[in-house]
């Protein structure tokens, strides 16, 4: 018989790389995989039916591809192992801890140093299919696409039939749908709302959380500044397919007016308080009459102007401000009026003698700066967060008339305030006034101050003022989307922007898993090329296979009695017979070989390296 023909064939010896081939292509597809995010991924693994499913499948595919990896380091010990015997020896401790890794076997009867090996062996199974478990379990994560979203926009409107028709506009209007209440006139119609955010501008324990005045169930983390009305009544059109999977944020720019109230105390002001009409002497519940009149310092002035009647505190040739109020003497009484002027706005305000007297005298001037935000929608935690960028144009097309700033939509914002003081004085207390004192009482407590320290009281009152202010402008923008936006007779009413959306999406693997299934695969890749060369292909390896018990028991066998003599040899010299306890065997390190005889295999064992005063390879 030929020698090769006792040699394993080739095809044997390639056993192991299928399963190489296969751990390797798929390391290298999660590798690219890693940076792919899936919203697809994302929806089908959050179906409830899809969990338990999704969770199955990677365990089975973790456990089959450590398999193939141990395998694999198996194998190679196996073919080292056969092809030791056929050209040197080895003794029987050796072979016990070369065949238990071959066999993936914990054999106890070793030597605590063989045992400590093998257990390190056989822990190792349970890493790869823990890391490629890892390296396979899809990790949420999020994915940026780009969409549009409608904003309001302001065409001309000369018939003054939507938003160029609500300055002093008694008509308010009112729209109501699923998504809220609509209207150019804002200011009273949510009022309410507007106060309860103006009377605690200042948060003590974060940024303050502002409700939006829809039914979108969205607020503000901050200052809205008057834009952000599209969040949660215009739809997202997304440039892509979302398969399903939500939109955890996404951002837009805006344009709109940066509000700035700055205040301060004139006593000088020519805006008061007088009596029109005195309740009648002996009427029980008949209130005085008030007048709330006078000028401002940018109220218009012509000097051949004649009022033809006069109050306190008139200045002849400027055109004055009045309304008339009512109260059981003047202490409840808290008279707001406000001009805008194509060069400035102003608000003063006048009080009667009491609870109210520390905002008397106060103006303020109010700029509206045309800009540009950045508005980011965060749909998981349902906040609005508005960033100014920086000037831009006016988006009032009547600006062109009255100055940037000073158009129709700021002159709206302006007469709303001056609505709230008219509307909300009664006979014992003024809302407006409550609303101021509320927010300048909060902002001293956080200053840990007095409320009746001016510079509170001033910046009390700013921070009110540009919280009404906003509120009135984020209304106004919305009656535009759900007013002129849906009717056909308004073109142009809205205008997409361009949005970055933020979905929730979900990718293979987690980097430290991946990191490790990728150097464990090239560690094992690296040990077949490095065996695989060192033996030149395992030349030379017999067919004999040292783990197939059948195949010992013929081969020692044939080999004759000279193994098993040296063996017991040692336990006659010990005066202690071998009863076939494996852990009892004297002679572990008696070295054996394989050796052919009339081309047979056969195991034969080594006189010369028995050791007489070897110790038992383990005490039971």
């Amino acid at each position: 018989m030929n020698r090769h023909d006792q040699d394993a064939s080739l095809l044997s010896k390639l056993i192991v790389l299928p399963g190489l081939i296969l751990s390797t292509t798929i390391t290298i597809l999660l590798i690219l995989e890693s940076r792919h995010y899936s919203t697809l991924l994302y929806s089908y693994v959050n179906q409830q039916q899809n969990v338990v499913t999704s969770q199955i499948a990677i365990q089975i595919f973790a456990h089959v591809l450590g398999f193939v990896q141990i395998f694999t380091l198996s194998t190679i010990a196996s073919f080292s192992t056969r092809l030791r015997l056929r050209w040197s020896s080895l003794s029987l401790i050796e072979l016990r801890l070369w065949q238990s890794i071959s066999s993936n076997n914990v054999v106890w009867n070793l030597p605590f140093l063989q045992l400590g090996v093998l257990f390190s062996y056989i822990l190792l199974h349970l890493l790869p299919s823990t890391l490629w478990a890892g390296a396979m379990s899809p990790i949420l994560s999020s994915k940026v696409i780009y969409g549009s979203i409608q904003l309001p926009a302001y065409p001309a409107d000369p018939m003054h039939n939507f938003w160029n028709g609500s300055v002093a506009s008694t008509d308010l209007r009112i729209t109501r749908n699923e998504q809220g209440v609509f209207s150019y006139s804002p200011a009273p119609l949510l009022q309410g709302q507007i106060f309860i955010a103006a009377s605690s501008t200042t948060s003590t324990n974060g940024t303050r959380i502002k409700p939006k005045n829809d039914l979108s169930r969205l607020s503000y983390a901050g200052r809205s500044y008057g834009v952000g009305a599209s969040a949660g009544l215009e739809n997202l059109v997304l440039g892509e397919t979302e398969h399903g999977a939500p939109a955890l944020s996404y951002s837009y720019q805006e344009h709109g007016y940066k509000t700035d109230v700055q205040c301060g105390r004139n006593d000088s002001s020519a805006w008061g308080i007088s009596m029109l009409q005195a309740a009648p002497e002996g009427a029980t519940g008949v209130p005085d009459t008030y007048l709330a009149a006078g000028v401002l310092p940018n109220s218009n002035y012509d000097p051949k102007f004649n009022l033809g009647w006069t109050f306190p505190g008139y200045i002849h040739g400027f055109y004055p401000e009045w309304y008339s109020t009512i109260g059981f003497g003047n202490q409840s009484i808290v008279a707001l009026t406000t001009v805008s002027h194509p060069s400035r706005n102003m608000l003063a305000i006048a009080t009667g003698n009491g609870t109210y007297d520390v905002l008397d005298k106060i103006q303020c001037d109010i700029h509206f700066t045309p800009s540009i935000f950045d508005v980011l929608v965060d749909t998981t935690t349902a906040f609005i967060s508005v960033t100014p960028l920086g000037n831009s144009s006016d988006i009032d097309p009547t600006s062109a008339n009255y100055g940037a700033g000073f158009g129709v939509i700021p002159q709206t914002a302006l007469t709303g305030i001056t609505s709230f003081s008219m509307t909300n004085t009664d006979l014992y207390t003024s809302v407006l006034g409550n609303v101021f004192l509320s927010n300048i009482a909060d902002i001293a407590m956080a200053r840990n101050t007095y409320p009746t320290n001016t510079s509170v009281v001033l910046e009390g009152m700013e921070a009110s003022l540009e919280s009404m202010l906003d509120d009135i402008l984020v209304g106004f923008s919305s009656a535009q989307l759900q007013i002129a936006g849906k009717n056909a007779s308004a073109p142009n009413s809205t205008i997409g922007s361009a949005t970055t959306v933020t979905m929730a999406a979900m990718r293979v693997g987690k980097l430290p898993y991946l990191i490790g299934v990728s150097v464990l695969n090239f560690l094992i890749v690296a040990v077949y090329l490095f065996e695989c060369w060192r033996t030149r292909h395992w030349r030379g390896m017999p067919l004999f296979d040292h783990n197939d018990i059948a195949s010992v028991v013929v081969a020692a066998s044939k080999g004759g009695t000279a193994l098993g003599d040296a063996v017991l040899g040692v336990h006659r010299e010990k005066w202690e017979p071998w009863t076939g306890n494996s852990g009892r065997m004297r002679g572990g390190r008696t070295r054996i070989r394989l050796a052919f005889r009339n081309d047979i295999p056969v195991i034969e064992g080594e006189m010369g390296e028995v050791d007489i005063q070897e110790l038992p390879l383990m005490s039971k």
